[in-house]
């Protein structure tokens, strides 16, 4: 697969490996109103290949104690509830618990679109989009900013990709449906296969 963009993404290296160059990923972003319901403040669901993953951004000031007034922000984006408290805790931030119970909730939630939602009209065209709590869904949108590479490895990103456009590109023709007759007689039985065809009388 070639990738031709106006961005480089964290899967993009793959393609020196050698792939098949006669597949081509144009990925250019496009931006559509988001069929999803508003989201809560700092979530994000990114749809990858078929399958939606939900993420939550954290962020935390740290200051330079040396100076006193400088400082700098660090962000994290977080695919668990687990990976939250993770981070609260390395940084020495206390997680109210009914905040706690909300951020798990919303991930469930958003787990459970792929039940009810039509995936395969977001999945139509293109095997990237990232909605946001603005309301915008972008399509072929940059996955390293949200540190996707956590959840989906550099090359299994690239591979799932190529399979996502090559069915695009040829997809599976559906099988027809063949009567049982024709079906037998396909391969090779008749209808004296299983009982005893007739012999000729000999005449006097």
């Amino acid at each position: 697969m070639r990738i031709i963009s106006d961005f480089v993404d964290y899967y993009d290296n793959i393609q020196s490996l050698g792939q098949d160059q006669s597949l081509l990923y144009i990925r250019k972003k496009e931006e559509i109103k988001s069929p999803f319901h508003k989201l809560h403040y700092g979530f994000v669901i990114i749809g990858f290949c078929g399958k939606l993953y939900p993420a939550y951004k954290v962020s935390n000031y740290h200051k330079d104690y040396i100076t006193k007034y400088s400082g700098e922000w660090i962000h994290k984006w977080c695919y668990s509830i687990d990976d939250v408290i993770e981070f609260n805790e390395q940084h020495d931030q206390k997680l109210i618990k009914n905040n706690h119970l909300y951020i798990k909730q919303s991930f469930n939630n958003y787990r459970q679109m792929s039940s009810y939602m039509k995936l395969e009209t977001l999945f139509e065209k293109y095997p990237i989009f990232v909605t946001n709590n603005y309301g915008t869904l972008t399509y072929n949108e940059c996955l390293r900013q949200y540190e996707f590479y956590k959840i989906v490895d550099p090359f299994l990103a690239f591979q799932e990709i190529s399979i996502f456009l090559n069915n695009i590109a040829r997809p599976m023709k559906p099988i027809p449906e063949i009567d049982d007759k024709l079906l037998a007689e396909a391969k090779g039985f008749d209808k004296w296969s299983f009982r005893k065809e007739p012999t000729k009388r000999k005449t006097k």
